[in-house]
């Protein structure tokens, strides 16, 4: 008996995903309209922050992994998430002490397994996780897509099933493109793009203090 191959129909059940991903997702001249808006839109003091945003925490990375960036800098990607940026600090520094205050246990035992020496690129998961652990280390191409990148190409917040959207099939990739494709258009890196547009939109929409990455 003869198995007809099953790749060209998983193929095509990804193509058919992928298309609702994108139905789902504003075309690329509205991304596009909404990210320089959103840039446009920064104070003097956002944009010289955003510049230096991925920086400082490349510092705090060294105090956190003791000299090791990337092994720091995981530590904070592995307490990132459902936190906001200054308690992520504190998480990250607390854990450097010796203390493990507020974190997620799945989120300890990766900054432990991290801290014990794996490589962080084995031991984290998520895209927006995995590219922020890389923006922190330096890496510039990267995109942390959050759900503030993404209230930014949509023009408005997201709730969290809407924001959901980045699990599926295609659509991570689709709009970290859509930011890379900005920051050429503006001749800053991506990660730079993301950091002021991050810093201009929560303040645009009075959640400074609150916003997560």
């Amino acid at each position: 008996m003869t198995i007809a191959p099953c790749l060209p129909r998983n193929r095509a059940n990804r193509q058919r995903v992928i298309a609702r991903t994108l139905a789902q997702i504003p075309d690329a001249a509205t991304m596009a309209a909404r990210i320089d808006a959103c840039l446009a839109s920064a104070t003097d003091s956002e944009r010289a922050d955003g510049a230096l945003w991925y920086g400082s925490a490349k510092d705090l990375a060294k105090i956190v992994g003791d000299g090791d960036i990337a092994a720091g800098a995981g530590i904070i990607a592995a307490l990132s998430p459902q936190c906001s940026w200054d308690e992520n600090v504190a998480r990250a520094l607390s854990f450097a002490d010796g203390e493990h205050v507020g974190a997620t246990e799945d989120g300890l035992r990766k900054a432990r397994r991290i801290a014990a020496g794996e490589d962080p690129r084995d031991v984290l998961g998520g895209r927006k996780v995995r590219s922020f652990y890389r923006n922190i280390g330096g890496h510039a191409h990267y995109v942390t897509v959050d759900r503030h990148a993404v209230a930014i190409v949509y023009g408005r917040a997201l709730s969290d099933r809407e924001i959901k959207i980045l699990e599926r099939i295609g659509a991570y990739t689709i709009i970290a493109a859509a930011y890379r494709a900005a920051a050429r258009r503006h001749g800053l890196a991506p990660s730079t793009l993301q950091a002021i547009t991050w810093l201009a939109w929560r303040r645009l929409k009075g959640d400074a203090d609150l916003g997560d990455f």
